[in-house]
């Protein structure tokens, strides 16, 4: 995945955030928990990095475990 690499203030992009690919909604949430995502009508989305990458690692690591824990499979919708 790019996102270790991409400067703090950087922006992350794709597209396919749809039901037609739950492997894209999937790793979207696995690599912004909790977080704001900003969707397209065509099924693009970005965000912006504000975090260091240390900060970063931390906080979808914890995140992550928090969801194996209460075994939540699924992620939230956008809030």
């Amino acid at each position: 995945m790019w996102r270790p690499k991409i400067m703090q203030g950087g922006l992350v992009a794709g597209h396919d955030f749809s039901p037609q690919w739950p492997g894209v909604v999937r790793a979207v949430w696995e690599n912004r928990p909790r977080q704001s995502v900003f969707l397209a009508m065509d099924w693009m989305y970005w965000w912006t990095e504000q975090e260091d990458v240390e900060t970063r690692k931390q906080t979808i690591a914890k995140a992550l475990a928090e969801n194996q824990a209460s075994g939540l499979t699924a992620y939230p919708a956008i809030a």
